[in-house]
C-alpha cells in the first residue's frame, strides 16, 4: 500500500536549471502540453460521463432497465462524485497530477467498458457508483495543474478556457456516442467511449507533467514575477495550507454561493425542457433549440469571463461574478414574467385551408393576421406533430424564419396557433446562459483556487465541489416535490404542471448566490 501511495506522490524537486533561455523554452513547451492535456483529457472524462444519458432510450426499449432504476443509478454517481471530489481534492495536492489524472481516466474506461458488458441492475448500480468516484479524479487535478503552471494574473483566462471542456465533451458525446449507438447498439456506445478514454489516458500519461519544480523549473509565481503576497514569507506545508482552507471565511462564502448557484443550474438542466413545454407551450424541438442557445452562450460566458477579469479588472473576480449573478437572475426573471408562445385560436373552419406543404392562401393569411401573424408570398407550410396532435409550421424564406415563424396545432375542437419562439425568451436564454457560464467557472472553483494557498488548490476545489453537489441533490428533491404539488389532471386524462413555485425556488437561489457573491468583494488572491 505504501508503495502505491509513493508512486502517486509528487516527485522531489529536481536541481534548478541555470540557463534562463532553457527555462523559458521548457516552460513554454510544458505549459501548453499541460493545458492541452487537461483540456482534452477532461473532455474525454465528460464523454464517458454522458454515455449513460445517450444510451438510456435504447436500454429502455430493450427492457434492460426501467426509469426508476436509471434514476437510482444516476443518484449513485452523483453521491460518489461529490464525496470523491472532496476526498480526492486533498489527495491531489500531494499527488503527481500526471499519474493521478491518467489513472483516474483509465479507471473510468474500465468501469464504462464493464457497464456496457453488463445486464444486471445491481452491477449497473455498483459500476456507475465506482464510475462517479473515478470521474472525480478529473476536475480536481486539472485545477491543481492550473494553479501549479499558471500564475494569478493569467489563471482566470486559462481556467475559463479549460472550463469549456464540459461543452467539448458533451458535444463529442452527442456526435460520437450517439452515432455508435444508432449504428451498432447501446453496448457499443459504452465500449466506444471506453476505448477513447483508454487511449486518452495513455496519451495523458506521456504529455501531462508534475509540478514545475520537479522539472528543474522555478515556481510559476517566481517565473512570472506574479506574487500575491510577500515572497519572503515563511512558506506553508501542504497540511498547513489545507487546514487554512477550512479557516478561510471567504471559502465558505464561495461554498454557499456555489451551492445556491448549482440549485439554479441543475434546476434548469433537469426541468428546463419540461418547463418550456408546459408553461410557455413550446414544442419539444423548439424547447431544445432554446436551451441549446443558452448552452452555446454558457460556453461563451465561461471562456470570456476569465479573459475579462484578467484584462480589465486585474484578475479580481468579484466584479465579473456579481455582474454574472445579475445576468442569471435577470434571464430567469425574463422567462418567469413574459407570456407563453400561445397566440390564440383559428376558426375551426380554417382546417381545409391547412395543407401538408405549400403556400398560405388568402383566407388563412387574413385569419392569421387577426392573431398578429404576418405572412407573405414566400410563407410555406411544413407538417409537424404526431397523430395525437397533428400540426403545421409556417415559415418564410428569411434567415430568421426558424426563430420567428409560428405553428398551428389541431387540438380537435380548435386550431391553436403558437409562435415558434418569443423574442423575450431568446433574450432571457442568452442572458441566463452568459451569466451561469461565468458562475460555473468562478464560483465552481476558480475563486477558491485564487484565495487559497496554491499548495491547497485541490482541497479548495474539493470543499467547494461537495457543497455544489449538495445543492444539485437538494434541487432535485425540492424541485420534484414542488412540481409534483402543482400537477393537475384534465378531464381527458392529460397532466400539466404549475412551475410557479419551482421557478421561484430557482430564482430565489440565484438571488442568494448573487448576494453572497457581493461579500467576496474584498477577497484577495494568495500565492
Amino acid at each position: 500500500m505504501r508503495g502505491v501511495l509513493h508512486w502517486f506522490a509528487t516527485g522531489p524537486d529536481a536541481p534548478p536549471i541555470g540557463d534562463m533561455a532553457r527555462v523559458r523554452q521548457l516552460y513554454g513547451i510544458k505549459r501548453w502540453s499541460v493545458f492541452l492535456s487537461i483540456l482534452l483529457g477532461y473532455s474525454v472524462f465528460y464523454v464517458c460521463r454522458q454515455s449513460f444519458a445517450i444510451t438510456k432510450k435504447s436500454m429502455l426499449d430493450e427492457g434492460i432497465l426501467d426509469v426508476q432504476q436509471m434514476g437510482n443509478i444516476g443518484t449513485a454517481l452523483l453521491i460518489t462524485y461529490a464525496l470523491g471530489k472532496f476526498i480526492n481534492g486533498f489527495l491531489a495536492d500531494r499527488a503527481n497530477v500526471r499519474r493521478f489524472m491518467a489513472t483516474g481516466l483509465m479507471a473510468v474506461a474500465v468501469t464504462v467498458a464493464l457497464f456496457g458488458a453488463n445486464k444486471y441492475y445491481s452491477l449497473f448500480f455498483l459500476l456507475w457508483g465506482l464510475h462517479g468516484w473515478f470521474q472525480s479524479m478529473g476536475a480536481v487535478p486539472s485545477g491543481v495543474a492550473l494553479s501549479q503552471w499558471f500564475s494569478n494574473r493569467e489563471r482566470g483566462s486559462w481556467y475559463s478556457f479549460w472550463s469549456a471542456s464540459h461543452s467539448i465533451g458533451e458535444g463529442l458525446s452527442l456526435f460520437m456516442t450517439a452515432g455508435v449507438v444508432t449504428w451498432l447498439g447501446w453496448r457499443y456506445g459504452f465500449w466506444a467511449a471506453a476505448a477513447l478514454a483508454g487511449v486518452a489516458a495513455l496519451v495523458m500519461y506521456k504529455t501531462l507533467s508534475d509540478r514545475p519544480e520537479t522539472c528543474g523549473l522555478p515556481n510559476v509565481a517566481d517565473y512570472r514575477n506574479d506574487h500575491a503576497s510577500d515572497p519572503s514569507a515563511v512558506p506553508l506545508t501542504t497540511a498547513q495550507a489545507q487546514r487554512e482552507v477550512f479557516r478561510n471565511p471567504y471559502v465558505w462564502i464561495v461554498c454557499l454561493a456555489s451551492l445556491a448557484m448549482y440549485i439554479t443550474r441543475y434546476g434548469m438542466n433537469s426541468w428546463g425542457v419540461l418547463y418550456l413545454q408546459e408553461t410557455k407551450e413550446y414544442s419539444l424541438l423548439a424547447a431544445g433549440g432554446l436551451l441549446s442557445l443558452a448552452k452555446v452562450l454558457e460556453t461563451v460566458g465561461t471562456v470570456a469571463s476569465g479573459f475579462i477579469s484578467d484584462i480589465f479588472f486585474k484578475s479580481r473576480r468579484s466584479v465579473v461574478t456579481i455582474a454574472s449573478g445579475i445576468f442569471t437572475v435577470g434571464g430567469l426573471a425574463l422567462f418567469a414574467v413574459t407570456p407563453s408562445t400561445d397566440l390564440g385560436d383559428l376558426p375551426v373552419g380554417m382546417r381545409p385551408h391547412l395543407h401538408a406543404e405549400g403556400a398560405v392562401d388568402p383566407a388563412l393569411r387574413a385569419a392569421l393576421a387577426e392573431l398578429g401573424v404576418s405572412t407573405d408570398d414566400a410563407t410555406r407550410f411544413s407538417v409537424t406533430g404526431d397523430e395525437k396532435a397533428p400540426g403545421w409550421v409556417l415559415r418564410s424564406n428569411s434567415w430568421f424564419s426558424g426563430w420567428g415563424g409560428c405553428r398551428v396545432v389541431d387540438a380537435g375542437d380548435r386550431l391553436r396557433v403558437f409562435k415558434n419562439y418569443q423574442i423575450q425568451h431568446l433574450v432571457g436564454a442568452s442572458i441566463y446562459g452568459m451569466g451561469i457560464g461565468c458562475l460555473i467557472a468562478f464560483l465552481g472553483g476558480l475563486i477558491a483556487i485564487d484565495i487559497c494557498s496554491k499548495k491547497a488548490s485541490g482541497a479548495a476545489m474539493g470543499v467547494v465541489g461537495i457543497c455544489s453537489y449538495i445543492g444539485a441533490t437538494l434541487q432535485e428533491q425540492v424541485s420534484g416535490r414542488l412540481i409534483q404539488a402543482g400537477m393537475t389532471v384534465s378531464e381527458t386524462g392529460a397532466t400539466t404542471h404549475d412551475f410557479s413555485a419551482a421557478m421561484t425556488f430557482w430564482i430565489g437561489s440565484a438571488v442568494v448566490s448573487l448576494v453572497l457573491s457581493c461579500f467576496l468583494w474584498n477577497a484577495r488572491a494568495r500565492d
